[in-house]
């Protein structure tokens, strides 16, 4: 969450939209506010917890679960977990990275996967990437 940051198009429609809702006439008091928030807040809460999980899925366990739940990774999601470490690694080096990987990006996260004996294709690094970029 520390990552995000916000495009400045998409700042700029969250702006209008809240000023927009705060002109709202429908909403007649703090009780009805209150209501809102708090189904936004669920909300928003439900899709980061199954994003999470969805990334828990795809990476399989961690190394904590691995030891006290005897769990181990498929050939499939440790190919993902090499290519989280790599996107992670990509996303620290750029704080503003936008939503889509560009096809430079890809291959380079590829050819430093294939350096550590890691063999992916592109479509398994982009759907690496967008529950890791939406954390």
């Amino acid at each position: 969450m520390n990552r995000h940051m916000w495009e400045e198009k998409a700042s700029e429609m969250l702006r209008v939209i809240q000023l927009n809702t705060l002109e709202d006439r429908s909403v007649h008091d703090k009780h009805q506010w209150d209501g809102a928030i708090r189904f936004l807040e669920e909300s928003l809460q439900d899709k980061i917890n199954k994003n999470e999980a969805n990334l828990r899925e795809v990476v399989g366990p961690g190394w904590y679960e691995k030891w006290t739940s005897w769990k181990s990774a498929t050939p499939e999601q440790k190919n993902r977990n090499a290519t989280k470490s790599e996107l992670d690694r990509m996303l620290a080096a750029e704080n503003d990275h936008g939503p889509h990987l560009t096809y430079e990006e890809i291959t380079t996260v590829r050819r430093n996967l294939a350096t550590q004996g890691v063999e992916v294709d592109n479509e398994t690094i982009r759907e690496t990437w967008y529950p890791i970029y939406r954390r």
